[in-house]
């Protein structure tokens, strides 16, 4: 079940990286999907969250389950190992809030630059 969980994780930063190269790829090569109103407004909204927890020292609830299920019921998988090794970096609070507000500052220039539809 921890496993389960990494990989939801895994694919909603897999999410959030890609929209930062995507979307304003997408506008330059006019690919419609990418000024999709609710994906973008997803994509801000995960960034705005992810940049609060880090700001307020708050654990990601997706970690704070996944530990859980792990400390009680299993180990690491192969591919549970490489994914929380992507996932999960050692590095310091401070440098992990710089990332996340240059990230959502880029969030917010490409919302400016390349504005989405209105649906």
């Amino acid at each position: 079940m921890a496993n389960l969980v990494l990989v939801i994780h895994f694919c909603l930063v897999l999410f959030i990286v890609s929209g930062f190269i995507f979307f304003p790829l997408g506008h330059i090569a006019k690919w419609t999907w990418v000024r999709n109103f609710r994906l973008r407004l997803f994509h801000l909204v995960f960034m705005l969250i992810v940049t609060i927890e880090a700001v307020l020292g708050i654990t990601c609830p997706l970690t704070y389950i996944e530990n859980l299920l792990r400390d009680s019921y299993e180990g690491h998988s192969f591919v549970g190992y490489w994914i929380s090794n992507i996932i999960y970096w050692d590095f310091p609070a401070e440098f992990f809030i710089g990332l996340y507000t240059f990230c959502l500052a880029w969030t917010i220039a490409i919302w400016w630059l390349f504005p989405p539809h209105k649906n």
